[in-house]
């Protein structure tokens, strides 16, 4: 019997996932639904679940959109959506990412019409990129056993990381039920133009 994989592979012209609103979200056609974003980051869980505690990506980028609006590293709202094509593909660990280009292919199309989509910038920028990185490392010093000591990072990232824990009070674990209507609600309050124009 073939696997299910297998089974869309032969099947399936066009591939789509089934989204939590019941839409059927097609890989290089479907507009992205805020909703199902906010659905599906609410309950995927960071680090593939090797952590202390249930901590989810959509926690994560609110961690990486205070970080950039606390340090003023651009606009927050880019923090807020950087890992939205998760709620598609998956949230995969960096380390084994970098064995998938295909993924990598796939995420970076789907990113791109995300950007394209919510006026963001065409590529992450510079500063989304360290608040990502230093967001690792914060969440690491709660959630991973080793506190991401070895793990590799750009010059300077660990100790910035540091520094804004002692700085910035870090609310970070919300719940599913709590992140999902939290998330909409500020991405609202972030973009309201682009909330309004795409979802009203």
């Amino acid at each position: 019997m073939q696997q299910s994989h297998e089974v869309y592979a032969e099947k399936m012209k066009d591939v789509y996932i089934e989204t939590a609103s019941g839409k059927n979200f097609y890989i290089d056609s479907s507009p992205f639904d805020i909703n199902d974003i906010a659905s599906a980051l609410s309950k995927l869980c960071r680090f593939n679940g090797h952590c202390s505690q249930f901590y989810s990506v959509g926690s994560h980028s609110f961690l990486v959109c205070d970080i950039m609006v606390n340090l003023k590293m651009g606009d927050g709202f880019e923090g807020l959506m950087h890992d939205a094509t998760e709620s598609i593909l998956a949230d995969i660990p960096a380390p084994i990412k970098s064995l998938l280009p295909e993924y990598k292919t796939i995420e970076r199309r789907l990113d791109s019409r995300l950007r394209e989509q919510f006026g963001l910038p065409k590529e992450i920028t510079n500063d989304c990129k360290k608040a990502d990185y230093m967001a690792l490392f914060i969440e690491a010093n709660y959630l991973i056993p080793t506190k991401g000591k070895d793990w590799p990072a750009p010059d300077g990232i660990k100790a910035a990381a540091e520094e804004y824990m002692l700085n910035f009070p870090c609310d970070m674990f919300f719940e599913p039920e709590v992140c999902r209507p939290e998330f909409v609600e500020k991405v609202f309050k972030l973009n309201p133009y682009t909330y309004k124009k795409k979802f009203n």
